[in-house]
């Protein structure tokens, strides 16, 4: 991420900034209280040195609600809503439009693929295998726009 110097200075109660974790976990919150040298967090029992932007433990990271910070969020929620799927309960169309998006990004941007290139029967082991967290942040957008893609044709089709 980018280097955020001094974005502390400006901070007020009742701001928007993001938390984030040591593994990586990105947590949009608000700013209870502003003092000279500490900010509290709503939900955060730890105090935030304002000359770090840091817990005073320093777990945790806070950065402001700027573009790139923001974007960081939406990925990570795109991840967790990815690794939290319950691929078993999906239909095989879905399964088969996220396997072509994974597929698309792999063509267009040179990823690696993982699991069998062979056209097994087992596509949802497939698709289970390719989910992890070594995915990249373009691979898991066409993988869920595989997956909206095929909610958008089911619609189509019910609607003929």
């Amino acid at each position: 991420m980018t280097n955020h110097t001094n974005w502390t200075g400006d901070l007020t109660e009742g701001a928007t900034i993001f938390i984030a974790t040591q593994n990586g976990q990105f947590s949009k919150c608000r700013v209870e209280s502003v003092r000279d040298r500490y900010f509290s967090v709503e939900g955060i029992e730890r105090e935030f040195d304002k000359l770090n932007a840091c817990s005073v433990d320093g777990l945790l990271h806070s950065y402001p609600d700027d573009f790139e910070s923001r974007e960081n969020f939406g990925l990570c929620q795109q991840k967790n809503r990815l690794m939290s799927l319950q691929i078993d309960s999906l239909s095989l169309q879905q399964v088969q439009h996220m396997l072509a998006g994974l597929e698309l990004a792999r063509k267009r941007y040179g990823f690696q693929y993982r699991g069998s290139k062979a056209d097994d029967t087992n596509q949802k082991g497939r698709l289970a295998m390719s989910i992890d967290d070594s995915l990249h942040p373009i691979q898991i957008a066409y993988i869920l726009a595989g997956l909206k893609l095929s909610l958008l044709q089911t619609e189509v089709n019910h609607d003929c």
